[in-house]
């Protein structure tokens, strides 16, 4: 007679036992994808005003020319890998949650840039720039992260994300032209105020725990980071809460659904272990199991190592276009302004960010592998304009970062979205894995093309050719990339979706550590 209450039970009490993965309760879930949003919104806008700064900087620190400045982009990058790899270790040994990893970023991310408004000295400078892709390394690395624990396995992942990278696309639109308008003082401390909003929204989100409940599931903020006393309930020392009336033998050998009742319905004192097993086992409601603990080991070490190489060169063609396109326009004499300058890093910015708008309807109705196709075309034609018209005028050196721009809009979170696709789990160990290797690109290539431009000269088109060099690069390495994959499948299909039992997964040899059901 009890059975229902059982199960009920049982649910709920291994819902509790869950000590590091994320309830999902509407309120909870939903204020984190907010805070990790304008995390990526700080992101791009700390990523993007550094570029259209790059010529005041210059003066500011007493630089002998712009091409000195090259070393920024490579200790950012340093702090950058350091904070990717930082964020799953914290993850692994912090029991605050993720988004603690994103607020904690992003408030080092803010300070660090407030910091080289006041310093005048270079090697100060490139301290605080470490500092700075420390934090925005972890900002990238957990965000990523959370929306895809939060939402995998759900619709909407896959639109959420290319929101949440669109955000970036916002901030780095919207940093440049702060630059134009403001100057890179104001723009600078405008940016490193927005950085400390997670904190507050954190904050908020931790008082308001104790103001509700959100049906049956458990309360994020309360019980999921910090314990936090509410009204009309007690703690006891595991965190849970207990009714004034209900004793602490009670709590302990009854599943919950009995402790509300009275001690006169004649309900059991204890239940048998095998009773809760069997109860649970024949429960059509699915158990919540704790994430695996190695969750690297279900992704073949070709699919971790073609995703971060490919976000090597990606993110390097990125940082290095908005970094650098400003000082070309200057050096080549398209224009003698610098608001002018930074305006056309804001049409850059303004085609990533409208690509990544496009991308989230799109998300819904074309898998990763034809959308990645589709930007490197336009990619490679942006890329064609560089070569060929780009920089004769303003206006069609502004078309040209326009179509380079669309191409390489959505790449990103594409790319982050392509091994679930596959049928494997992307957790922030893996998540970390890939992000080295965009920590690697945007340190290093941006300083490649500074050294390039400075031993060739701007004038000779090395810039233009730098760009063209990576964008052949990445179609080289998608094409090595499915090409392997879908003649080791052995079935002409991803694995995962299709091709016989097993959707071909147990045909992909030595890569294979453990191989996933599909999906």
């Amino acid at each position: 007679m009890y059975s229902e209450e059982i199960e009920e039970g049982v649910r709920r009490s291994v819902c509790r036992a869950r000590p590091a993965s994320y309830p999902r309760p509407a309120r909870g879930v939903g204020l984190i994808t907010v805070i990790a949003c304008i995390s990526f919104f700080s992101l791009g806008g700390l990523v993007g005003v550094t570029g259209p700064a790059i010529p005041s900087l210059t003066v500011h620190l007493g630089c002998r020319d712009e091409t000195q400045l090259g070393s920024a982009f490579t200790c950012r990058g340093a702090g950058y890998l350091t904070g990717a790899v930082l964020a799953s270790v914290l993850d692994t040994r912090c029991s605050k949650g993720k988004h603690l990893v994103v607020v904690m970023g992003s408030l080092l991310a803010g300070l660090a840039t407030l910091g080289i408004v006041w310093t005048h000295v270079f090697s100060g400078f490139l301290v605080l720039m470490v500092l700075q892709g420390l934090g925005l390394g972890c900002v990238d690395t957990a965000a990523n992260a959370v929306v895809l624990e939060l939402w995998g396995g759900s619709p909407h992942v896959e639109p959420l994300m290319q929101a949440m990278h669109a955000c970036f696309g916002i901030g780095a639109v919207a940093s440049p032209a702060a630059v134009g308008a403001l100057g890179y003082v104001l723009a600078f401390r405008l940016w490193a105020s927005i950085a400390l909003l997670p904190l507050f929204l954190w904050a908020g989100g931790l008082m308001m725990a104790g103001t509700g409940r959100t049906g049956d599931g458990e309360v994020l903020w309360g019980e999921a980071t910090l314990p936090l006393l509410r009204d009309g309930a007690h703690h006891s020392e595991e965190g849970r809460e207990e009714e004034p009336g209900s004793s602490r033998k009670e709590r302990e050998t009854l599943p919950r659904p009995f402790r509300d009742r009275e001690a006169g319905l004649g309900r059991p004192t204890s239940v048998p272990s095998t009773v809760l097993a069997h109860a649970q086992a024949a429960s059509p409601k699915p158990s919540i199991a704790p994430p695996a603990s190695s969750p690297l080991a279900s992704l073949p070490k070709s699919l971790q190592a073609g995703v971060s190489f490919f976000l090597l060169i990606y993110v390097g063609i990125e940082v290095g276009y908005g970094g650098w396109i400003a000082t070309v326009l200057l050096r080549q004499g398209l224009t003698q302004s610098l608001p002018v300058a930074s305006y056309s890093v804001s049409m850059f910015w303004g085609a990533i960010t409208l690509g990544r708008l496009l991308a989230i309807p799109l998300a819904t109705c074309l898998p990763p592998v034809p959308s990645l196709l589709l930007q490197l075309g336009l990619s490679t034609l942006g890329a064609i304009c560089l070569l060929t018209f780009a920089f004769q005028t303003l206006w069609t050196a502004a078309v040209a970062s326009v179509v380079f721009g669309l191409g390489l809009s959505s790449i990103f979170p594409t790319v982050m979205l392509l091994p679930e696709a596959l049928g494997y789990q992307v957790t922030m160990w893996s998540t970390s894995t890939f992000l080295v290797g965009a920590c690697l690109g945007e340190g290093i290539i941006p300083m490649g093309i500074g050294w390039l431009m400075g031993s060739k000269g701007i004038g000779t088109g090395s810039f233009a050719w730098a760009m063209a060099a990576a964008c052949l690069a990445l179609w080289v390495l998608a094409g090595c990339f499915f090409s392997r994959w879908r003649v080791r499948a052995g079935t002409g299909c991803p694995p995962g979706r299709g091709g016989g039992e097993g959707g071909g997964q147990a045909r992909m040899g030595e890569d294979i550590e453990t191989v996933p059901g599909p999906a």
